[in-house]
């Protein structure tokens, strides 16, 4: 296997978190640029697009074993912009993910040999954006967020029985992402009972730069798009004069135009429960804060398994 192939297979599957039922390998030549490309974008998108934080994914096969994980760490709100009819919006969030690949590949003379490629990835995410009023129960909110993250790797090729064929390489590169985000959210109480719905479109441009790989020096437009679904109702427990409220949600995402031989999945769903403090305060007069909670699902969907656990504040 030439280094240049290796460099390529680095840059592949380094964003690829599980595993598809058929063999994702066969041999390096099985991969065109445009893949490549892709896969060195995905790992990013997927570990930095609400909805699927604080997840949690194992794989175990015959030619492949992963653990990945990815979270994001972070609050949201609208506030009151005085004498006009819509609201601010504001998020700020820390995001960070991992990945720990040991995979299979053929070599150009149909040799096994194990590829073994750690990677992390650390950012910041801010948003900011507008929230207009359509009906008593229907608003759109529109939104632009910008993201700096840093992406750090390091592959190594083995021989089955676990001797190294390379040193081990290490790639660092700096990542930009431009988000653009519309929501359209649904808000409506049944008596005790609430149910919310949202529907979301994300633009992605992401650029990378590296000094160490010229194969993660690249940039691309991806999309997605996300319908989450929330119902919660009370429960007997109060703190502090307050209630708690249960929740069940289901949330599904779409990666609206990537490959699925770059992640090995192009969808996911997400099903939950949780239980919320209902706070209702407004700690700068400006901006509510209205629960704070905690929350636990299972993902599912193409392939993909795995959980979420996380803390809700919103």
């Amino acid at each position: 296997m030439s280094l240049v192939r290796l460099c390529f297979a680095i840059v592949l599957i380094m964003s690829r978190g599980v595993c598809a039922e058929e063999p994702i390998f066969s041999g390096v030549d099985d991969f065109d640029g445009s893949a490549i490309r892709q896969s060195a974008i995905a790992f990013v998108t997927v570990t930095t697009t609400p909805g699927i934080e604080g997840a949690d994914i194992e794989v175990d096969r015959d030619n492949r074993n992963s653990d990945a994980w990815r979270s994001s760490v972070g609050f949201s709100a609208e506030f009151v912009i005085p004498e006009t009819i819509f609201n601010g919006y504001w998020g700020l969030a820390a995001v960070a993910g991992g990945l720990d690949d040991r995979v299979q590949l053929a070599d150009s003379s149909g040799g096994l040999r194990e590829l073994n490629i750690k990677r992390d990835v650390l950012g910041v995410r801010g948003s900011l954006g507008l929230s207009f009023p359509v009906t008593a129960h229907w608003r759109i909110r529109p939104s632009f967020s910008a993201l700096l993250a840093s992406l750090d790797s390091e592959a190594e090729l083995l021989q089955l029985n676990g001797v190294s064929l390379t040193p081990v390489r290490e790639a660092d590169a700096t990542v930009v992402s431009s988000i653009g985000t519309v929501d359209i959210l649904y808000d409506r109480w049944y008596g005790d009972y609430q149910l919310e719905v949202t529907g979301q479109y994300n633009a992605i441009y992401t650029d990378t730069t590296s000094d160490d790989n010229e194969f993660l020096d690249t940039w691309a437009w991806s999309q997605t798009a996300q319908l989450r679904t929330r119902l919660s109702g009370p429960t007997n427990w109060r703190h502090k004069g307050r209630p708690w409220r249960w929740q069940g949600y289901l949330n599904y995402t779409d990666y609206l135009d990537l490959e699925e031989q770059a992640l090995g999945y192009t969808r996911t769903v997400e099903l939950g429960v949780g239980l919320e403090w209902q706070m209702n305060a407004k700690p700068l007069d400006w901006f509510g804060w209205k629960y704070l909670g905690w929350r636990a699902g299972f993902i599912g969907g193409d392939d993909v398994r795995g959980f979420n656990i996380g803390m809700t504040a919103r």
